[in-house]
């Protein structure tokens, strides 16, 4: 049996409808749901546990609250698993931080400190940490996944903020125009949580997750505009726009919280690329089955449908 802890987030609600999952969610829970604290019976009959909770990177919140969300609450799932159960830890690419330079694979330690926003990645990697010793302490079998920045078909995250403000009339053309996005789409995280689960088996090296191709902020423009058909488009330099929001205090308020407004707009300009190769090889995932033909461009039909 299968349980996903923290169902009721965008990427747990994903996750546990793709692979039938119990789901175990932090809020009330509704018809076929579990709430966190009720759930003990259910982990420990699971032999396969995936941890999809925390928070995602948002206005209003601090690093104490990344902290509680992601590594404090990992160090309290691992006891409650069973002796030889596999744990399935979705922690983020940002923990690798930005490197221009090169592509980031499995074999790198990574800078988290350099991702756009510090606090979140930090606590990712803290997360990797309290679920490696718990799992260790706990005889959990454990296997970290890394996915870039997550999209579906539904609007949400970068993606689902250009085309809100598109859908009001204003195209934002993001700056450089050659800077490069490495995203993952939720089609290939599900394939990837699949084959591990199907393995069975830890996973000594976290793994990169990443489309097999890259997107450049104009093939971001030209998405937006085949959505909506924006009367101002405006040259946006993120990284110069993000480097002035940060210099505000941060603050709980999220309409206030121009900092990590700052920060995401930081994530917007970090023109990084990832090298998923190793992962696709270990996991045996046929790169060629989520090319950009059929996974960005039909999800960005969807969004138009949806629109």
């Amino acid at each position: 049996m299968i349980a996903v802890f923290g169902a009721d987030g965008v990427v747990g609600n994903v996750l546990a409808a793709a692979l039938d999952a119990r789901r175990i969610v932090f809020r009330a829970p509704g018809p076929g749901e579990i709430a966190t604290g009720d759930a003990d019976e259910t982990l420990r009959s699971a032999s396969v546990v995936i941890n999809a909770s925390g928070f995602r990177v948002r206005p209003g919140l601090s690093a104490d609250d990344y902290r509680r969300s992601h590594a404090e609450a990992v160090a309290r799932l691992v006891p409650r698993l069973s002796e030889g159960a596999l744990l399935v830890q979705v922690s983020s690419a940002s923990v690798l931080g930005k490197d221009p330079a090169r592509p980031l694979g499995n074999d790198g330690a990574g800078r988290p400190e350099s991702f756009g926003c510090p606090a979140y990645a930090l606590a990712k990697r803290e997360a990797e940490d309290a679920a490696r010793e718990a799992s260790a302490a706990a005889g959990v079998r454990l296997a970290i996944l890394r996915p870039a920045i997550l999209y579906g078909s539904s609007p949400d995250g970068m993606l689902g903020t250009l085309l809100l403000l598109a859908g009001k009339g204003i195209l934002l053309r993001l700056a450089p125009a050659a800077h490069r996005h490495h995203l993952c789409s939720f089609p290939l995280l599900v394939e990837a949580v699949k084959a591990i689960s199907r393995r069975g088996e830890a996973v000594e090296t976290p793994l990169v997750l990443a489309d097999p191709f890259f997107l450049t902020n104009a093939d971001l423009a030209d998405a937006v505009r085949s959505v909506h058909d924006a009367r101002v488009t405006l040259p946006f330099p993120a990284a110069l726009a993000g480097s002035l929001l940060r210099l505000f205090p941060r603050s709980t308020s999220p309409r206030l919280d121009l900092r990590t407004w700052g920060e995401i707009l930081g994530i917007l300009a970090l023109d990084t690329v990832y090298d998923p190769a190793e992962t696709y090889r270990l996991l045996a995932i046929e790169p060629a089955r989520f090319a950009r033909a059929r996974t960005w461009e039909r999800l960005v039909r969807g969004h138009e449908a949806e629109a």
